[in-house]
């Protein structure tokens, strides 16, 4: 049986990376829409430039949304594993509660 260890501490750092890009990813979005929006674009070149723009603008809303969406799973994990991990701590200490005296230990330590 393999031993699955988690470090909630790191579970949570982790997720405060991801917001961390997440947050300088917007910053540079906002530059290089500033750059584009300054230029002075004509005929054809200024079709595509809308076009691309939509496009990149559509694409960077979507990584930013999956962004969210993976700090926010990171932190619920931790939690998740937080919160059982007390739940079996709890449930031992239970246990060993309820075993009469006299009975040997099974190795089992709170």
């Amino acid at each position: 049986m393999s031993k699955v260890v988690s470090d909630v501490a790191a579970m949570q750092a982790s997720a405060t990376h991801v917001d961390l890009i997440h947050d300088e990813l917007s910053k540079v979005m906002q530059a290089i829409d500033s750059e584009v929006h300054a230029a002075d674009w004509k005929g054809s070149a200024a079709i595509a430039m809308v076009a691309l723009n939509a496009r990149y603008t559509d694409a960077m809303a979507k990584l930013n949304q999956s962004l969210s969406e993976i700090a926010q799973n990171i932190r619920a994990n931790g939690k998740g594993y937080s919160d059982a991990e007390q739940s079996n701590e709890d449930l031992v200490k239970q246990l060993q509660g309820a075993i009469p005296s006299g009975v040997p230990s099974l190795g089992i330590n709170s």
